[in-house]
């Protein structure tokens, strides 16, 4: 799931650095991220008990269920991650951070709470599903609402300059 996270930034922040208004990239990113997270889970859901069974048959028939599971949080986890680079770029990552941390809390409090009430390891996967949901429901609004922004070159091409990009990437930059 990370490398899905990595991809997403990369593109979003290509689309940035070749001049491409941020709602354009944002609906390239929704599209992509949308589009492979489908075919993922057109793999994945079939496809999990062969794979699996490379680790053994018992890895695989325990396994199972809960990968069907968590292929399903793609979908919140580009939200979850898009919600992110947007306040990066906008340079407001300070008031976003709160609820991604929050956020975090509530996936490990999804866990937790599915392993008490499921049973075992597809248990924690939707408790943990449930979690990334809501978070993922909590995040969509400022992505969607950065989509369906207008165009605004200067903008972008403001954001864009080496020694804000610099500035960005350099650990004391988090501003509220």
């Amino acid at each position: 799931m990370r490398s899905r996270g990595a991809a997403i930034a990369v593109i979003c922040g290509i689309a940035l650095l070749i001049a491409v208004p941020m709602a354009q990239g944002l609906k390239l990113t929704l599209a992509i991220a949308f589009s492979l997270g489908v075919l993922a889970n057109l793999i994945l859901v079939p496809g999990a008990v062969p794979i699996l069974e490379v680790f053994g048959s018992s890895y695989a028939e325990q396994g199972a269920g809960a990968l069907h599971i968590l292929v399903l949080g793609v979908f919140p986890l580009t939200f979850k991650t898009l919600y992110v680079s947007v306040h990066r770029v906008q340079r407001k990552l300070g008031s976003a951070l709160p609820i991604v941390w929050g956020g975090t809390i509530l996936e490990l409090l999804g866990a937790v709470v599915g392993s008490k009430l499921g049973s075992g390891l597809t248990g924690i996967a939707w408790g943990w599903l449930a979690a990334v949901y809501i978070e993922g429901i909590a995040m969509a609004g400022d992505v969607l609402k950065a989509v369906r922004s207008p165009t605004d070159e200067a903008a972008t091409a403001q954001a864009l300059e080496p020694s804000q990009i610099a500035e960005a990437e350099s650990p004391g930059w988090i501003k509220t």
